[in-house]
């Protein structure tokens, strides 16, 4: 169509490079029908080309111009009467709002994807980690259980060993003591020491008796109370030194 029956035109992206023609219509020489055009939107001012009747334009962005041209007058003033084209060149699909928008909200929608996949992995952590915890613990306090019923066995083992050789060994130093009240100074003096040794044995074997018991009470009613290691130790080395001498 002719520029003077074309209001507007528009433009894909990939006709971006175009040339537009145009003329007046007058009787003077094609000498003197010189023209001046600009695209606003584009150029700054007017290109005055004299006789040249084409204007091409290359690489133009996407968005909305508006091309005018003017001829000059038989009186070499350029005429009032200006005609305009306004051209849209469209942009690509990648450029335009909605595709912008349609990516910002798929980058979104990662985004809130990857998020709420990191919230479900904590929280199925965190169930991981207090079921082990709960496992843990009733495994804890099933072992807690054990050991405690072992230590009343071994207390009540304690306790009835203990009270059952009390009797024994309190009947074993009563004749000890009987027989060295009876007999001292008139048997022989071997005899006398191994009175004497049976004796001493006899009272730290109930010694034993009674802390054996006591170590059944622990927990209950007695706390654990200091040891003398060097007494014991040179009650132990006495018992061994008499028994070295009689051998």
């Amino acid at each position: 169509q002719s520029i003077t029956e074309t209001k507007s035109i528009t433009l894909s992206y990939r006709q971006s490079v175009f040339s537009i023609e145009f003329a007046t219509l007058n009787y003077t020489a094609n000498e003197k029908k010189l023209y001046a055009y600009m695209l606003e939107g584009f150029d700054k001012d007017w290109n005055e080309v004299g006789i040249q009747r084409t204007a091409t334009y290359t690489n133009l962005d996407p968005g909305k111009y508006v091309f005018k041209v003017r001829g000059l007058n038989n009186d070499g003033t350029w005429s009032p009467q200006i005609i305009a084209l306004e051209i849209e060149i469209t942009p690509p699909f990648w450029l335009t709002w909605w595709f912008r928008i349609s990516v910002v909200l798929f980058v979104m929608g990662i985004v809130f994807f990857i998020y709420r996949l990191r919230v479900h992995n904590i929280k199925r952590q965190k169930l991981e980690l207090e079921q082990m915890v709960k496992e843990q613990t009733i495994q804890l306090l099933q072992t807690n259980k054990e050991l405690e019923w072992k230590n009343r066995e071994l207390e009540q083992f304690a306790y009835v060993a203990s009270h059952d050789l009390q009797e024994p060994i309190r009947t074993t130093s009563g004749f000890a003591e009987l027989l060295q009240r009876q007999y001292r100074g008139k048997l022989d003096e071997t005899a006398d020491k191994y009175l004497q040794f049976i004796g001493q044995s006899s009272e730290r074997m109930k010694v034993l008796i009674t802390d054996l018991l006591d170590y059944s009470r622990i927990g209950r009613k007695k706390a654990i109370g200091a040891v003398d290691c060097n007494m014991v130790l040179k009650e132990m080395l006495a018992d061994i030194d008499a028994a070295i001498k009689d051998s």
